[in-house]
């Protein structure tokens, strides 16, 4: 069975779902700073109608490791994802104005966190 993309759009509601919240194994990767980490949710969030959500996700580790580690991949695939910019921190956090859900779930982590320590 695959993983139906979602079909409406949340331009126009007040709260947006990400589409991340869909995936619930997705996390941050241990090696990931919060910025990094965010910047590659951003990616994720913004190509999420263009992939399949496993493609989407594959496509933002290959982006996050050319951008971050300086990683090198061939041609073919860094053209997939060259185009797309690294934000900076305003930009991220514009983005997250819009994403409540995510800076809800970051509240909700650092409360566990909190918690086992």
């Amino acid at each position: 069975a695959t993983n139906p993309m979602p079909t409406s759009t949340y331009i126009n509601t007040p709260t947006f779902v990400s589409f991340a919240a869909d995936l619930p194994g997705l996390k941050q990767a241990a090696w990931e700073s919060r910025y990094h980490w965010l910047c590659r949710r951003k990616f994720i969030e913004d190509h999420r109608n263009m992939y399949t959500p496993e493609r989407v996700i594959c496509l933002s580790m290959v982006w996050s490791n050319i951008n971050f580690m300086g990683c090198k991949y061939s041609d073919k695939l860094e053209d997939r994802v060259s185009y797309y910019p690294v934000p900076d921190q305003s930009e991220l956090d514009r983005w997250l104005d819009v994403h409540k859900d995510i800076r809800e779930e970051e509240k909700e982590e650092v409360k566990i966190t909190m918690k086992r320590t």
